[in-house]
């Protein structure tokens, strides 16, 4: 029987280490995989921490819409798809002024909120767009969202519960609907 040498143990060892720092990866992975689930239909909405273009802190604490429906669109001024999302978007907004709150939500991330805050205003110019725009400056909402794609639109009822995820670009009937039956559900 032949000996094993010091380097095919050390290749042994160096292996069985391996094997158990990944089993013991996957094994932690598959033990949170709410953490990394998408927010669904009925869920708690988490909180909404984010900034006016201005800087001033808006806050919507989990669960908590204030009574109100709220429409929530992650987006990026880079996303194709979100620039062509943003149209259907402001005029949901004309059409139930008053009735939901839109919050825009823009992804992108820059250390310097005023910078950041003028790039976004003159993209909102140069498109012609009106919106109700805040931004997610330190990435909390989008986390807390699990926000994995752009667009994603989230729709919350009066009740503090999501009740429609989107992703990718969703017509305006669609919306429409959805925003119309959430309108009419009791808030509780």
């Amino acid at each position: 029987m032949k000996r094993l040498t010091a380097d095919q143990w050390m290749g042994i060892v160096l292996g069985l280490m391996a094997i158990t720092v990944l089993g013991l990866s996957l094994w932690e992975v598959a033990g949170n995989v709410d953490a990394v689930a998408p927010i669904g239909g009925g869920d708690p909405m988490p909180e909404v921490r984010v900034r006016s273009l201005a800087g001033e802190p808006l806050v919507y604490p989990a669960g908590d819409s204030k009574g109100q429906v709220l429409l929530l669109d992650f987006w990026a001024t880079w996303c194709g798809p979100c620039r062509e999302t943003l149209p259907t978007l402001e005029k949901l907004h004309r059409d139930f002024e008053g009735q939901i709150t839109l919050l825009s939500i823009n992804t992108e991330y820059s250390p310097q909120l005023d910078k950041q805050a003028a790039m976004i205003r003159r993209f909102l110019e140069d498109a012609g767009l009106d919106l109700p725009v805040v931004i997610d400056d330190r990435g909390f909402t989008q986390i807390a969202y699990r926000v994995q794609s752009l667009p994603t639109l989230y729709l919350i009822g009066k009740d503090g519960r999501v009740r429609e995820v989107w992703v990718g670009v969703t017509g305006y009937r669609r919306l429409k609907s959805a925003i119309e039956e959430a309108l009419s559900a009791p808030a509780s």
